[in-house]
This record gives structure tokens, sequence and C-alpha cells, in this order.
């Protein structure tokens, strides 16, 4: 213990010269987490309260004698009376801070660091889960339906409620652009329009999967946008956790292969990639535009598709695509003029 200093160090800290020397605040409790983690619950020696802090946050903690660690704060910004830091023994001063119990005195220096956007992350959880289910029950509906028709309804349901979503909350996009959106969607009709209809499956089936897959990716779009950009890129790190969590289970459940073959690593790292680097684009983009138009232009990717598909497969585009891509470029235009 070092309860021998703590009568000097007391006086030596009672009225800080400057506000970087430490404060002295009192161990409350120790409670030991694991054999080598515990946490500290301190009090203000002075009686008063606890500075304001914010989520992620970190203090310095000096321990007499030895030296002082940065340690992040783990208690409730909302508790002014207590301190809590959760500390893990890595070093010299965390292992001296072990030793530390009920009583002994500590040197708190802090609060330091940028904090959790907390605000302005709440209310958007949807975005951790809607996505992942979009695209599982988009991959249903294009195995049990007609690609033709599964793909133009879920890329055009999921391009109505971003737009849906942003003229209630008070976009107005001029009449150019609003003429460009509405292209864009008959685009999109239009250039999914495959023509082949496997045999067994009629026009009708996996219809209302392909609905819901776009209900469920227009909200994922719409998550994205309401995160503030004090977020940064971190929304689309739970996103894509609950993602590949929601995959693995549903695999486990349907006794599937988790891994693909060998041969196929590549493209399915180089397919992730790809959707990765697009999703930091559109929230990127998503930040700086309205909402229904950087979703409008985001849904047009069936236009991509079909393009590498005579480029790289040499496939020939039926006359209902290629009017598709011609809407594509005119409502491209349009947006942007507008």
């Amino acid at each position: 213990m070092f309860m021998a200093i703590v009568p000097e160090a007391l006086a030596v800290m009672a009225e800080p010269a400057a506000p970087m020397l430490p404060e002295p605040f009192v161990i409350r409790r120790v409670k030991r987490e694991t054999h080598d983690t515990f946490t500290l619950e301190l009090n203000p020696a002075s009686g008063g309260s606890v500075k304001p802090f914010a989520p992620g946050q970190f203090n310095m903690l000096y321990v007499f004698g030895t030296g002082e660690s940065a340690i992040s704060i783990s208690g409730d910004p909302a508790d002014p009376d207590a301190l809590v830091h959760t500390v893990r023994v890595v070093g010299t001063v965390t292992r001296a801070m072990q030793k530390l119990g009920r009583g002994d005195v500590i040197g708190v220096r802090g609060p330091f660091g940028s904090c959790w956007p907390i605000r302005e992350a709440e209310g958007n959880d949807l975005v951790i889960a809607t996505g992942g289910i979009g695209l599982a029950l988009l991959y249903r509906g294009l195995a049990v339906g007609v690609m033709s028709v599964v793909a133009p309804v879920t890329a055009v349901s999921a391009v109505i409620i971003p737009v849906f979503v942003g003229l209630a909350l008070g976009e107005r996009p001029a009449g150019l652009a609003v003429v460009g959106v509405v292209l864009a969607v008959v685009a999109i009709v239009l250039i999914s329009r495959s023509g082949v209809v496997e045999e067994g499956k009629s026009a009708t089936t996996g219809l209302a999967t392909a609905v819901a897959s776009g209900i469920a990716i227009g909200i994922f779009l719409v998550c994205l946008e309401r995160t503030g950009p004090a977020a940064g890129l971190w929304p689309l790190v739970p996103a894509r956790v609950v993602s590949v969590s929601f995959f693995v289970l549903a695999g486990l459940i349907a006794r599937q292969k988790l891994l693909p073959r060998r041969e196929s690593w590549s493209i399915v790292v180089g397919g992730g990639t790809l959707d990765m680097v697009a999703n930091i684009l559109y929230l990127l983009a998503v930040r700086q535009g309205p909402l229904s138009i950087v979703a409008t232009l985001t849904s047009l990717y069936p236009a991509t598709t079909i393009l590498l598909a005579r480029i790289v497969l040499r496939e020939r585009l039926r006359l209902v695509q290629q009017a598709g891509g011609a809407c594509a470029g005119l409502a491209i235009v349009l947006i942007v003029s507008g």
C-alpha cells in the first residue's frame, strides 16, 4: 500500500499550481475483474465534484513515486461524484497501481482526448442490421425468382425510401433534378430487364422478397445518412460485423459450408473490397449532398453491371437495356445539372 505518502501528497496537490498538475483522488473501491485487470472507483479528495467528461476520453493516472499512465474513463459521465477506470496490468505504473487499495490516494490529470459522438449516433441503430438483412433477402429473391424481375424491383424499392425520407426531411431538389430522379428509376427498370426467364418460374416468383430486400437496403441507406460527420467511417464497422455474423449464423443453421473454394478467394476478396469502398464513397457523398439525389445516383449500379457484362463477358445488350443505359446517362446529366 502507499498510505505512508498520502498526507504529503494531499498537501502538495491540494491547490494545484497549474492545470497540468495532478489532482488528488481517494480510492473508494477496487474491483478485481480478472487476474490482470481491475477497476478503480475514485472520489475527489477535496470532496468536490468530478470534472465533466465524455465517453471515449481518458485521464492520466499518477502513482506517487512511480509515474503516470493514460487510462480510459469507464464510468458514467452523469455521475459527478466518482471517476471509474478499468485498468489492465501491462507495465511498471499499472503494476504499482494494482497494489493500491481502498483509501489510498492517486493523482489524476484530465480529461483528455476526443469523445465518441453518442448524440449524433443516437437513434441510428438500424444501420447495424438492415444492410445484412437486405442482402440476404436479395440473394434469396435471386435464387427463387426471376432475375429480370427481382433486380429492378429491389433497386427501385431501395431508392424510393431514401427519396421520400429526403423529401420528408425538407429536401427540395431543383426541377431538372426531380426529372432526373424519375428518369433514373425508369433506367433501373429497363437496364435490369435481361429477358431471361428460367423454366418453372413465373414472373411474380420472389416478388415479395425483392420488395422486402429493397425496403431493408433503403433503410440502410437512410440510416447511413443519419449518422453525423463526427462519426467518421465508424458506422460501417458494426454494419459489416453484424452482416457477416448474420450470414455465418444463417449458414450454420442451414448447414452450409462457410468458406468458399480456394480458387474463389481472389474473387471474394476483390468483390468484398470493392463493396466496402462503395459503402465508404456513399457515406462520404451523402454527407455532402441531398439524400434523395445521392441515393438515386447510387442505385444506378445496374448500369455498371450491364456495361461490365458487355465489355468483360462479351454479352450482347438487348434493345431495352440499351434504352435503359441511355436513360441512366441522361438522368445523371439532369441530376448533376439540377
